[in-house]
């Protein structure tokens, strides 16, 4: 019957026309909480936004008010909180390392915007890293940089491993670390490190 503004943006998010009925899923439950004379509430999520909404009856108008609450910074730390939980979980159990250290990229991959995470691990002889995991990076991209040596000027990992501090390439074909190797990265569209 009405919306109001504050409405619209999940109404968009939800794919919802205001000039039109609401969901059949949405229309189910406001019945059922206005049958049960009882708020429903459920958390559905809309393009990675998490929202909180109470289906409220108001039995002496015959009409349920909709709320809507957004909730993704909770359910974010919520789902994090699990999910850290579920790899230290795993190590505990004695999953194989490398179940492990895929699971660590899948996640941080899960809560960065498109990202590719990778592990590098820093070989026996200390002169060079390779992949502990890379689930995401293109394969032909692991293949040529199985060995990234340690160096000054030795891309952001090399670098990062050889003076033992973070190092931030936010454009890999204008960075001087890259400058020997930022050919391949770009052929694969990879363009920060």
């Amino acid at each position: 019957l009405y919306f109001n503004p504050a409405s619209f943006p999940l109404l968009r998010l939800s794919k919802t026309d205001p000039a039109k009925p609401l969901p059949l899923e949405w229309q189910k439950l406001a019945r059922d909480a206005f049958d049960h004379h009882s708020n429903k509430v459920i958390e559905l999520e809309f393009s990675r936004r998490f929202f909180s909404i109470t289906f409220s009856p108001v039995i002496e108008h015959n009409y349920v008010n909709i709320y809507a609450f957004d909730i993704t910074e909770r359910k974010l730390a919520e789902n994090y909180l699990l999910d850290h939980n579920n790899i230290l979980g795993g190590l505990v159990a004695g999953k194989p390392f490398q179940e492990i250290l895929d699971e660590l990229t899948r996640k941080v991959e899960k809560y960065s915007d498109k990202l590719l995470s990778s592990i590098l691990i820093l070989d026996r002889s200390k002169t060079f890293l390779h992949y502990g995991s890379a689930p995401s990076l293109p394969a032909e991209y692991v293949k040529q940089t199985s060995k990234v040596y340690l160096g000054p000027k030795a891309g952001s990992c090399g670098t990062a491993a050889f003076q033992k501090r973070l190092i931030v390439a936010e454009d890999i074909s204008l960075d001087p670390l890259w400058e020997e190797y930022k050919e391949i990265p770009l052929a694969y569209g990879l363009r920060a490190c």
